[in-house]
């Protein structure tokens, strides 16, 4: 049996989504809610969970086997004050990342971290590459196989590094390595411009927001929260009243209507 598809033009190989599957989008969305994000849960949690009891086994082999501890007034001296400086970062950055990492780039990526330096650049650069658009149930796919990928990677790289590179920057000149500091600004701000070029009117109001933001001393993590929440909310409200839609959705729903 065959299925009828119509290709949209942020289907065809012309558009810059070359990478789109023909298929309907109330198809590919129900096979990733009913089929592919129930799989992906039913390994994810588990493995989360347990990820975060062996978390834990150093310091209970110590107290166990050698009977160290430091008593909680010395934890909770070490445990609030990065509660304070981070936890609104440990609520928000699965919020701002999820769509561009995807239901199994989330899971790996808050497992094994390196979200901001490794697993975003991987997710957003993968999804330009395979020329898919993002939040798509594609781009869903796309990020969590990119993401997975680089996992591997990593763990390579790492055992080569623990082996050689240490000895390497060692020799290498203060200009080099202190050109490193600058790694992760670099890495943003690619990030910035190339998810900016689609929309660059929401990377208009993001940058006048958070400029002004920072103008009035606002504190860095507050700045982060109150960005989210607000970008979130405007393009909610932006979509549902039709205003700054991307022109390939606009004639993608003109050829769904028709």
């Amino acid at each position: 049996m065959t299925q009828e598809v119509t290709n949209t033009p942020s289907t065809s190989g012309s558009s810059k989504f070359f990478g789109m599957s023909p298929l309907p989008y109330e198809e590919k969305l129900k096979i990733i809610e009913e089929d592919y994000t129930p799989k992906i849960h039913k390994i994810g949690v588990p493995t989360a969970a347990i990820h975060a009891v062996i978390m834990f086994l150093p310091a209970l082999f110590l107290l166990v086997f050698y009977h160290v501890w430091p008593g909680w007034g010395i934890i909770m001296n070490a445990v609030v004050p990065i509660w304070a400086a981070l936890g609104v970062i440990y609520f928000l950055e699965p919020l701002q990342y999820y769509l561009a990492l995807g239901t199994a780039g989330t899971y790996v990526t808050f497992i094994s971290g390196n979200g901001s330096n490794i697993r975003l650049p991987t997710a957003v650069a993968t999804t330009e590459a395979m020329g898919v658009e993002p939040g798509s149930p594609e781009a869903e796919i796309v990020s969590g196989i990119s993401i997975m990928t680089s996992q591997w990677l990593v763990v390579i790289l790492m055992l080569i590094a623990a082996l050689g590179i240490t000895a390497i920057i060692n020799v290498l000149p203060p200009a080099i390595t202190k050109a490193f500091d600058f790694l992760i600004p670099a890495l943003f701000g690619g990030m910035l411009i190339n998810i900016g070029l689609h929309e660059w009117r929401y990377l208009i109001v993001s940058l006048v927001l958070g400029l002004a933001l920072n103008l009035l001393g606002v504190n860095a993590n507050l700045i982060t929260f109150i960005m989210v929440f607000f970008m979130i909310g405007l393009s909610v409200i932006f979509y549902k009243k039709g205003i700054w839609i991307p022109k390939e959705e606009k004639r993608s729903a003109a050829v769904d209507d028709d």
